[in-house]
């Protein structure tokens, strides 16, 4: 009902001293540092009292705490001191540390000198004993934290200074091995992109399958059972951004697990145009000539590059040779076509000159050629340009006065004519 404190947090307002107060009682406490925290974060109060108490304070301190505030009361309220009513007695026993210069140094890989340890000691004003190799050091009792030969030579570094250690990085004798799952999906990966595919990763969560998650979204419950019905979908959009991609067929790829009732499997799926082909990872580096030393388990480092696709280091291949990559907008595009009546002895040159001098740099791909045909002494050019932001979402206000200015541009040939 009336809360005198909470311990080793915050004192309640029914032990607050007032003009009033003629009788004390004094107490003081040591508190479990764990429980103190743990209770603290619980209600959410965080005292000055809360910090020092998780921090671990020696029960040692108690006794004198107790009698330095009963004197300063004493001294300056004067009254009457009278005994004490309730002792629960908690002392630290006694303890020493053995711990030798041989053992510190190699724990830390410094070179220090007995002396130097010893100058620690006495810095911490640590009483201590020395023999040829040990120093036997007792424990203050205000320093519970120290435990083992690890916090002494932790003592030892912040005294003397980390900066007195080399920068060293210790040596290690390490031979790696490779991860065959993993082995095999590079492969895979490898394989296809040779053959000019492009990797996707699709949505592992679906709205059907065999293994159902919990607290997902009601649409994707469930893991996915193949990776065709994503690759699809993947299809689907990528076409949709063709004229961006400047591609005249869309191939891509997927690696990944699919989840069935029981077991995980790793499965490869790509497409031939409109198909899409999916097969376990082993299936599918069976089917190729270095499947047999890849599944015979010489996985050795050295072979690495032997057991790659052929041709992958082709020179060439110049792009996979030097692959230079630019990071692509986050924003959508937007693609306009221009066709162009020129007369029929007279090349698509000039016209592609004049939509790129003209298409600002907003246009982030080079204006390309995608129909013409001749009809009646004139030639028909269609160009197809991109516009697209690095920075936001183009508008057509912005897209259309660049549009009108390649008109104009246009028209100021008297031999060109827009269709």
């Amino acid at each position: 009902k009336d809360p005198l404190v909470i311990a080793g947090i915050k004192g309640g307002t029914k032990a607050e001293v007032d003009m009033q107060t003629k009788n004390i009682v004094i107490e003081v406490a040591n508190f479990n540092a764990t429980t103190t925290r743990k209770t603290s974060r619980k209600i959410n109060i965080l005292t000055d009292a809360v910090k020092r108490y998780e921090n671990e304070i020696s029960p040692e301190l108690c006794e004198k705490v107790m009698n330095a505030i009963t004197d300063m009361i004493e001294s300056v309220a004067g009254g009457e001191v009278e005994d004490i009513v309730d002792v629960y007695p908690q002392k630290v026993e006694p303890r020493s540390i053995a711990i030798s210069t041989e053992y510190i140094n190699k724990r830390l890989g410094s070179t220090f000198t007995k002396e130097d340890i010893a100058s620690v000691w006495q810095k911490l004003n640590f009483k201590y004993t020395e023999t040829d190799v040990n120093f036997e050091i007792e424990i203050p009792y205000l320093r519970i934290d120290l435990v083992g030969q690890h916090d002494l030579t932790e003592e030892v570094i912040r005294i003397l200074g980390y900066d007195k250690l080399e920068e060293k990085l210790p040596k290690i004798d390490f031979i790696p091995t490779i991860n065959e799952g993993f082995y095999k999906m590079a492969w895979a990966r490898n394989k296809l992109l040779n053959d000019g595919y492009s990797e996707v990763m699709t949505y592992t969560f679906c709205d059907k399958g065999e293994v159902e998650v919990l607290a997902s979204a009601s649409d994707k419950k469930f893991l996915r059972t193949n990776l065709s019905d994503g690759l699809k979908e993947s299809l689907k959009l990528n076409q949709i951004n063709m004229p961006l991609l400047e591609m005249k067929e869309i191939k891509i790829f997927e690696i990944g697990t699919v989840f069935k009732k029981g077991k995980e499997e790793m499965h490869v799926a790509y497409n031939e145009k409109k198909n899409v082909i999916e097969k376990t990872l082993d299936e599918f580096v069976a089917g190729f000539p270095d499947s047999a030393v890849i599944n015979s388990g010489a996985f050795a480092l050295g072979r690495l590059e032997e057991l790659e696709p052929k041709g992958i280091h082709d020179a060439s291949n110049s792009l996979l040779l030097n692959p230079v990559f630019k990071m692509w907008s986050l924003f959508p595009f937007i693609s306009r076509d221009v066709a162009v009546w020129v007369p029929e002895n007279e090349g698509p040159e000039n016209l592609k000159k004049l939509l790129t001098e003209n298409a600002t740099e907003l246009c982030v791909k080079e204006p390309y050629l995608f129909d013409s045909f001749t009809k009646e002494g004139r030639t028909s050019y269609a160009f197809r340009l991109v516009f697209q932001s690095y920075e936001r979402t183009l508008t057509d206000d912005e897209v259309n006065p660049i549009m009108t200015n390649i008109g104009h541009k246009i028209s100021e040939n008297s031999s060109w004519q827009m269709r």
